[in-house]
């Protein structure tokens, strides 16, 4: 909820409905800068790993969307599949269908690719899907702001900040990126043991072990892993309730 806290300049994005009940294709919903008249309707598409985000899935939750009144202005699915060009492409022809149709909203398909460079954009969400981040992470920032305050608001100082960011975190995530790589493979098929066990009926079990593996995720665990972590969680506890 941060990310898109943050994404839309709205403080006041939240969940719609309560576990167990129809929530109209959307899983959060809020308002572009505040505005009532730009709705935003939100979906989250939980992909096990190599899978993929189909059309179909993105059609039968955007037909329940575009019942909601008022009307939405904006529909995004946030997925942890990774990006793939097939989600444009799926994106622009929802968007030119209904302007054809003398409606107009905007579509988006977001891919985790997508999702881990707009997580960075804003600090309360990569603090919230990554709380073990590296603190350099902090420091970059503070390092460009000085650099700008330094050297005066102007064009070259500008670049020359967001340069040095840029520079700094990719060796960050290159570093990140060798160190968990073969650890998150086996947490990944960690996770997808315990979804199995949920979808066999037994969802107390499989929140069990979810809730104690992500008690021992460590900064070295990735974003990725986090995520798909806590959202498995949540279908565990709605279908425990049941």
């Amino acid at each position: 909820m941060p990310l898109f806290c943050g994404v839309l300049n709205d403080p006041n994005v939240k969940l719609v409905g309560t576990r167990g009940k129809a929530q109209s294709g959307i899983d959060l919903t809020g308002r572009r800068d505040r505005d009532p008249t730009q709705l935003v309707g939100i979906q989250c598409k939980l992909i096990t790993r190599g899978g993929k985000l189909t059309e179909e899935i993105v059609r039968a939750d955007f037909a329940k969307a575009l019942q909601i009144t008022p009307a939405l202005t904006e529909f995004i699915v946030a997925t942890t599949a990774s990006d793939d060009l097939e989600y444009d492409r799926i994106q622009n022809t929802l968007s030119q269908e209904q302007a054809a149709l003398g409606r107009r909203i905007d579509v988006q398909v977001w891919g985790w690719d997508t999702l881990q460079t707009k997580i960075r954009a804003y600090k309360a969400a990569l603090d919230a899907f990554d709380p073990g981040h590296s603190a350099s992470t902090d420091r970059i920032v503070a390092l460009g702001e000085e650099s700008l305050e330094r050297h005066g608001d102007t064009k070259a100082a500008v670049d020359r900040g967001f340069e040095m960011q840029e520079r700094i975190l990719r060796t960050v995530t290159a570093i990140d990126a060798g160190r968990s790589g073969e650890l998150d493979v086996h947490l990944d098929l960690q996770i997808d043991g315990y979804r199995d066990i949920l979808n066999g009926g037994k969802p107390r079990t499989a929140l069990g072990l979810l809730e104690n593996l992500e008690a021992k995720l460590t900064a070295i665990s990735s974003a990725a892993i986090r995520a798909r972590a806590r959202a498995n969680i949540r279908p565990c506890l709605s279908a425990a309730r049941r």
